[in-house]
């Protein structure tokens, strides 16, 4: 089995191809429509708009893993520089430290959400499953907003400011 020649004038056509298929789509063309213009089928033209997408997708998740990487490098940087101040009690300095951990937490993905019971005003639990999650909102974001925004419609009986008790 020989192995695919990236600058082989058919893999250059090829290319070519997905790249006026793309374009084609962005414009809102139907895959009919885009197979019809560069002459292949429709099957083709979604499996060349579909690999494009793949291929971009792929792209901007290796650029998430770089900038994460970076940032927690930025991190760990002044970290450093504040840890020796931090562990004498520096106040202003435990307060950064502090900061930076929580940074730290997020762009991890260790701060899971906090599950909770639902309970009746006597605090005990309610019948059902009872089951919820603390979502933590933006800062810059209202409750309303976020609710508006990220709850799915009736997600969130109870919620002041939801869709569902609105």
């Amino acid at each position: 089995m020989t192995a695919k020649n990236a600058t082989s004038p058919r893999s250059l056509v090829s290319l070519q191809r997905q790249q006026q298929a793309v374009e084609l789509r962005r414009s809102g063309r139907s895959y009919r429509e885009i197979a019809h213009a560069i002459g292949v089928g429709v099957t083709t033209a979604h499996r060349l708009i579909s690999g494009a997408m793949a291929e971009a997708r792929s792209a901007v998740a290796e650029d998430v893993v770089e900038l994460r990487a970076l940032e927690l490098s930025r991190l760990d940087g002044l970290m450093v520089a504040l840890w020796p101040k931090a562990r004498r009690g520096e106040l202003s300095a435990v307060d950064r430290v502090l900061k930076i951990m929580e940074r730290r937490a997020k762009l991890l993905g260790l701060d899971a959400p906090a599950k909770v019971a639902r309970t009746n005003a006597a605090g005990d639990e309610d019948e059902g499953d009872g089951t919820r999650y603390i979502v933590p909102v933006p800062a810059q974001m209202s409750l309303d907003e976020w609710v508006r925004r990220f709850a799915p419609v009736g997600s969130a009986p109870g919620v002041e400011g939801s869709r569902a008790s609105a």
